[in-house]
């Protein structure tokens, strides 16, 4: 599981964090917990030891959750493969990953959790949605059954932001790469970020993304009227 909730004591195994100062794979002691800005923050001391033995401390650099990625890794020899596999991904997709905010990236992911719990779309196709504006989620929304409506209005009050993110992102690759930015070549690079980002959830999925829509309030959603003309 990416990103668990941690508490004092808890040995955790980084994966990953924003700066890269520490190495994926190095294990550290969770001493306390507190939340700035929104973010939970841990306090960790890192040292050179494993998940069950503690080593000589080598750093104090704390984990935030909208930025970092952790696990507290398997302890069966038979799930080695499987264990090193969030590693591995994190590590192979390092460019990537260097390019954009983890914050970003951690946006895009309750968002896709957030369609999922939606049940609009079979996970394989919610690629689809980072590109989708507010109105066009909600036209689309119009013929599915829905089985979180909180969930939906998360999506809907989310996808303008997260369309301009997939935008700005989209241009950042274009510039990078001194390639013309134009507004096909802008859509063509969306869609490649957007099952890009979908690959990622897929590895790593948001088990319980409930918290988002706590303060949601969907009493008039019923009420909510489309508009048939909108283009689709």
């Amino acid at each position: 599981m990416l990103n668990p909730e941690l508490k004092p004591g808890d040995r955790v195994r980084l994966l990953h964090m924003q700066g890269e100062s520490l190495r994926p794979g190095i294990w550290g002691t969770v001493k306390s917990v507190s939340e700035i800005f929104g973010d939970t923050q841990y306090s960790v001391e890192w040292d050179d030891g494993d998940k069950e033995n503690v080593g000589k401390p080598i750093s104090r650099l704390s984990l935030i959750s909208g930025e970092d990625a952790w696990d507290f890794g398997r302890k069966k020899k038979l799930k080695e493969s499987s264990d090193k596999s969030a590693m591995k991904y994190f590590l192979d997709n390092k460019d990537f990953f260097k390019k954009f905010p983890n914050s970003v990236t951690s946006k895009i992911r309750k968002y896709l959790s957030a369609i999922r719990d939606t049940s609009l779309v079979n996970m394989m196709e919610a690629g689809m949605f980072l590109t989708f504006d507010s109105e066009r989620v909600s036209h689309f929304a119009k013929y599915k059954n829905v089985s979180n409506k909180k969930a939906l209005k998360y999506v809907i009050d989310n996808a303008d932001d997260i369309r301009n993110e997939m935008i700005r992102l989209s241009m950042t690759i274009l510039e990078d790469g001194n390639k013309e930015i134009t507004p096909s070549s802008v859509s063509r690079t969306m869609s490649i970020l957007a099952n890009k980002f979908l690959m990622m959830y897929m590895n790593f999925p948001i088990v319980d993304n409930s918290k988002s829509y706590e303060n949601i309030d969907i009493e008039d959603e019923d009420d909510e009227e489309y508009d048939d003309d909108d283009d689709y």
